[in-house]
């Protein structure tokens, strides 16, 4: 009865530890606080990433099938647009670092904790609780790596379509580009999609 009630104590001192509520009838959280916190920056980003893809991709729609006489507010707008999705992508890129660095502070965190545990059932449970977030935020880190796969060659596209416009913007310049244009537009579904994709993930993960 002892050995019960203290493997019972042990195992609420190590949920507390680790951020996973038992008993009390409360839910356990997803994964640990750190861990979401970060994530969460990086679905905030997910969101405002895919907010301005779509800005430069209208504007890239309304440069290229429906010019205007004078093209230079229009290669503007285009032009002011992609520098915004530069811009994002940069921040973008830095939450994900961020995000990662928090998780692997929470690794380096347990396995110390793990090394000071005596009960084989309360490392037990701890090493499950670690391998469930390393499941999780891997299974994350693959659709955004899935996602970085089709997004660099639409990044491009959209880039040559700019550096291509500055010394030709004509009408001649922009059937030039109409066909890098038109696959930019094609794949823009499948990119946002994919971001859908890993904001649904993350929000599945921390709720």
């Amino acid at each position: 009865m002892n050995h019960r009630l203290l493997s019972r104590l042990a195992l609420l001192a190590l949920s507390s530890c680790l951020a996973l509520p038992i008993g009390c009838g409360s839910d356990p959280q997803p994964l640990p606080p750190k861990v979401a916190t970060g994530l969460d920056g990086l679905r905030n980003e997910a969101i405002a990433l895919k907010g301005q893809i779509e800005k430069v991709t209208a504007a890239l729609s309304d440069l290229v099938m429906k010019p205007q006489a004078d093209l230079q507010p229009q290669s503007f707008s285009f032009a002011q647009e992609l520098a915004g999705l530069e811009g994002r992508l940069e921040r973008s890129q830095a939450q994900r670092q961020v995000a990662g660095n928090m998780v692997l502070e929470q690794f380096a965190f347990w396995d110390s904790q793990l090394d000071k545990l005596e009960s084989e059932e309360a490392k037990e449970v701890a090493a499950e609780r670690r391998a469930a977030t390393a499941e999780t935020f891997d299974g994350i880190q693959m659709k955004i790596e899935a996602l970085r796969e089709k997004f660099t060659p639409f990044f491009t596209d959209l880039r040559d379509v700019r550096q291509y416009l500055k010394g030709d913007l004509s009408l001649q310049g922009l059937q030039t580009m109409k066909p890098v244009a038109e696959r930019v537009l094609a794949a823009q579904g499948d990119i946002l999609s994919g971001l859908d994709g890993v904001v649904a993930s993350i929000t599945a993960a921390i709720g």
